[in-house]
């Protein structure tokens, strides 16, 4: 899929840049760049703006995509209020609105839903919740969902990777396990630096090739 650059949504950077100066306003026109092409996977150093830069992102996205819907997944009950500050730093400025997903209670439509792994899990599996009906799928904090027994919860909950979906995770490292969660979730991927200090954004494409047991050996081999 060709790289599609949109302007970001001024609303939602002027709403950034009032909320965290300097570096992230970038970072997350980046991010957002980045998702209109496909699933990205990014490894982020960018402090306290960290869940501000993922809600811009979004925000910039679903006004760009008029009637599309974000699921942000938060690792633990304890993530949700902050990722909740976030999205009304930005994603309140362009007239997005946002509801939290409890274990419990009315489940209310809005353009981004934010809930913990395990709330999302519970109420899929009461069939209150279709967690694979979100035109995109936010995991903030990749790095406390790639453990076997989070990731187990996120395919059942989420599902395979499929042509409609997006998905959009960000982690403070990648390895592995990481890429091939968001790959069996999201599907091919594109992979981002974030870096606040150094101002640095670096983007490659990624592609992950099955090698078979037999022919592993010869790989390793020829890398070396």
């Amino acid at each position: 899929m060709e790289k599609e650059h949109t302007v970001f949504n001024e609303r939602v950077r002027l709403a950034l840049r009032m909320a965290f100066p300097g570096r992230p306003v970038s970072a997350a026109d980046e991010l957002a760049d980045s998702l209109a092409s496909g699933t990205t996977i990014a490894r982020v150093s960018l402090g306290a703006a960290r869940d501000a830069v993922l809600m811009a992102a979004l925000a910039h996205w679903l006004t760009a995509e008029a009637g599309r819907t974000a699921l942000v997944v938060a690792p633990e009950d304890r993530d949700v209020a902050g990722l909740k500050k976030a999205f009304d730093q930005t994603g309140l400025a362009a007239g997005l609105g946002c509801t939290i997903l409890g274990r419990d209670g009315v489940v209310e439509s809005a353009d981004v839903t934010i809930g913990s792994l395990d709330a999302i899990a519970t109420r899929t599996a009461a069939g209150v919740v279709d967690a694979r009906g979100f035109d995109v799928v936010a995991l903030s904090g990749l790095d406390s969902l790639s453990d076997v027994a989070s990731a187990a919860m996120l395919r059942r909950a989420i599902g395979p990777a499929n042509e409609s979906r997006r998905l959009v995770a960000l982690s403070s490292i990648l390895g592995p396990a990481h890429r091939n969660l968001v790959r069996d979730l999201g599907g091919a991927y594109v992979e981002l630096e974030l870096e606040a200090e150094e101002e640095r954004v670096k983007m490659a494409p990624c592609v992950t090739y099955d090698v078979p047991s037999d022919k592993k050996m010869a790989l390793f081999r020829s890398v070396l």
